[in-house]
């Protein structure tokens, strides 16, 4: 009996500790699944956008990640505008469609992957990991 005392007491210490809130699981999961069915808009929205579109060089437009931020309260999407040696990088909040942050990296070397992990980075403090 005195050997299971402690290991009761922390038991019931971690599951203490572990107070998950799963409303708000499920809630957020909820938001991320809403966000993921804006597709269609989002390239819609992108597709509206004259600054992709007005230039004379050769272009590609890709639409890559799209997830919840739970600090903008917003679904937020990145997009890659490539043109020649250089890629645009952005996330964008699909309901305010201001652009959050936005990098021009050249394709080739290392540099493009700094400019990616920054960008990582980003995306990583916007879903609040």
């Amino acid at each position: 009996m005195k050997k299971l005392l402690p290991i009761l007491f922390l038991t019931s210490l971690l599951l203490s500790a572990c107070n998950f809130n799963w409303s708000n699981k499920e809630d957020l999961f909820q938001k991320k699944q809403e966000c993921i069915k804006l597709e269609k808009d989002m390239w819609e929205q992108l597709n509206s956008n004259e600054r992709y579109w007005n230039r004379m060089e050769s272009t590609t437009l890709y639409l890559t990640i799209i997830f919840y931020s739970p600090i903008r309260n917003s679904c937020i999407y990145k997009s890659e505008f490539i043109v020649w040696d250089s890629y645009q990088l952005e996330l964008n909040d699909f309901f305010t469609k201001e652009v959050i942050y936005d990098k021009l990296c050249l394709k080739w070397g290392t540099q493009y992957s700094d400019c990616s992990s920054d960008f990582e980075n980003k995306i990583k403090e916007l879903k609040w990991e």
